[in-house]
């Protein structure tokens, strides 16, 4: 019978790559392999010298390998406490791509207003080792109550620590301490509002004219603010009854607006006039723009028309004790005088999906008509109008059963 290898003895092997392999055994007895390799064949031989002499206290001996792992998670230790939250999650909004493209400038201000608001009160000062689950569990329960903050603040931390632990993270391997169960999921609330026909024609009758066809590509063409402040005449082929929806003005702010792609790849998209609105387009581009890549809709000045202006956005005087009315003419003032003080102007696009949907439109039909990347819109609609046949089936099973019809 073979005997066992000796403590401390170790081997030597050549790898096809030219470097060379150790194995060593331990004072356990069982072979352990060196967690790298070495240039040289000496080098590998004074590595199992140095590696018999720790031997000479076996009882304090640990493998190689794990050693290895011990004096990594050390370093990742010491690095971490150099890193603070608040100055990571800066470097993350900073640098994060989505389907490698930097952030909208839009998305972007809304992770530093998250971060500046409801994150870094708590984190921004703590090194990211020092983020633990009793601390996130007890902002958590510290948060605005409004799910979609909390959701969207709640998601943001979590992604920046998810960084944090990842391969290449100041604490790789690490446990991210964000792990409230549901915290991050679900969705804010739908809304369902729609406009009806008599609604409708007093919006139009109260904005202003020159933004009535906004109203009408909005609700008729599922097409969103941004995309209609960018519209240019070039975009609009009235022969053919299209518009060639290629860009869009990012809504972000104060100097942040800018002119964008559209919202998601689907978002790109030629989209049919309908005949009721053609009259209507033709009149306006002929009475209130001139130049080919003239803006459809601009502003006095024929630059970008401020969303603030279109909305009529009343200014509040210092001291007043009502609020201010909203500007005549403009949308606020449009949908107050149709007695829906709620209504956005994004739910004209929900109202031409209903619209789709109560006609037949097919799920894959109504996300192209909204340019929307996924089908979630297109299924709310579609169950709004299962819930309307829903009543008709009602009705119907009333009439089934009385004396006559």
């Amino acid at each position: 019978m073979a005997s066992r290898a000796k403590r401390g003895t170790g081997s030597v092997r050549k790898l096809p790559s030219g470097k060379y392999q150790v194995r060593i055994t331990g004072p356990d007895l069982a072979r352990h392999t060196a967690p790298i390799t070495f240039a040289t064949k000496a080098a590998a031989e004074a590595w199992i010298a140095a590696e018999a002499r720790r031997m000479d206290q076996p009882d304090e001996w640990i493998p190689p390998r794990a050693r290895l792992a011990i004096a990594n998670a050390q370093r990742s230790r010491a690095a971490a406490e150099r890193v603070h939250f608040g100055d990571f999650a800066k470097q993350v909004v900073a640098t994060r791509t989505v389907k490698g493209k930097p952030l909208a400038a839009s998305t972007k201000l809304r992770y530093e207003q998250l971060l500046a608001k409801y994150i870094n009160p708590t984190f921004s000062q703590l090194a990211i080792n020092e983020v633990t689950p009793a601390i996130v569990t007890k902002w958590w329960g510290e948060l605005p109550d409004s799910p979609k903050i909390r959701r969207e603040a709640y998601t943001l931390a979590r992604s920046v620590m998810r960084e944090a632990t990842a391969l290449g993270g100041p604490i790789p391997g690490g446990l991210n301490p964000f792990q409230i169960r549901g915290a991050g999921s679900g969705t804010s609330p739908k809304r369902e509002t729609i406009v009806n026909q008599p609604e409708l024609e007093v919006i139009r009758l109260t904005i202003r004219e020159e933004w009535r066809p906004m109203v009408s590509l909005a609700l008729w063409c599922g097409m969103r603010l941004g995309e209609l402040i960018e519209l240019r005449r070039s975009d609009i082929d009235l022969p053919r009854k299209e518009i060639h929806i290629r860009r869009s003005l990012g809504l972000a702010g104060g100097s942040g607006r800018h002119v964008k792609g559209t919202k998601s790849d689907a978002g790109a998209r030629d989209q049919r006039i309908p005949d009721s609105v053609i009259p209507e387009l033709a009149a306006h581009l002929k009475t209130h723009m001139t130049g080919r890549h003239g803006l459809v809709f601009p502003s006095r000045n024929g630059s970008h028309l401020n969303p603030s202006v279109f909305y009529g956005k009343p200014k509040s005087a210092p001291g007043a004790r009502q609020p201010p009315k909203p500007v005549p003419g403009g949308w606020f003032a449009a949908r107050d005088a149709a007695g829906r003080s709620e209504l956005r102007f994004h739910d004209l696009r929900a109202t031409g999906a209903t619209l789709l949907a109560q006609n037949g439109a097919t799920v894959a039909e109504i996300q192209e008509f909204l340019g929307d990347s996924t089908p979630t819109a297109a299924l709310r609609y579609v169950r709004l109008t299962s819930a309307r046949m829903d009543a008709l089936t009602d009705r119907l099973s009333k009439l089934a059963s009385g004396d006559s019809w």
